[in-house]
């Protein structure tokens, strides 16, 4: 999970919230000193034991719930990975329509939505960029 969309959308965002350039120096640090060495060292114990996240803890069972909650965050971010991923498929495969089924309001669509097959000037009762030009 240290590799993902998240790297690409979200990281560029978060840290313009948080600072800009003055939130990497905090990352890094933690980066460097808490989550890599926590990596290498789930790595290390997988390899050693040949057991997975909920059973290598039972050499240490006051920790047996990190295992279990490894599991549950992978099975979290496993569905909205996947979901994402579907999400994306979607949209992709439905650009390749000649009507784009995003372009018109249909059932979907909210009360303010505006068809963008008609022109919305017109409706409105007033004149459009091309009858102004003649004028």
């Amino acid at each position: 999970m240290s590799i993902g969309f998240g790297n690409i959308w979200r990281f560029p965002f978060v840290a313009l919230e948080n600072g800009g350039g003055a939130f990497l120096i905090p990352y890094l640090i933690v980066l460097l000193f808490i989550g890599r060495p926590m990596y290498y060292l789930e790595l290390i114990l997988g390899q050693f034991s040949s057991c997975g996240p909920s059973q290598v803890w039972e050499m240490l069972p006051a920790f047996k719930g990190v295992g279990y909650g490894q599991m549950l965050v992978n099975w979290v971010v496993c569905t909205y990975y996947v979901s994402l991923m579907a999400t994306c498929l979607f949209f992709f495969f439905a650009s390749f329509n000649q009507e784009l089924p995003w372009a018109t309001c249909g059932l979907w669509a909210s009360e303010t939505c505006v068809d963008t097959t008609t022109n919305v000037t017109m409706l409105q009762g007033g004149t459009s960029a091309a009858e102004e030009y003649l004028m």
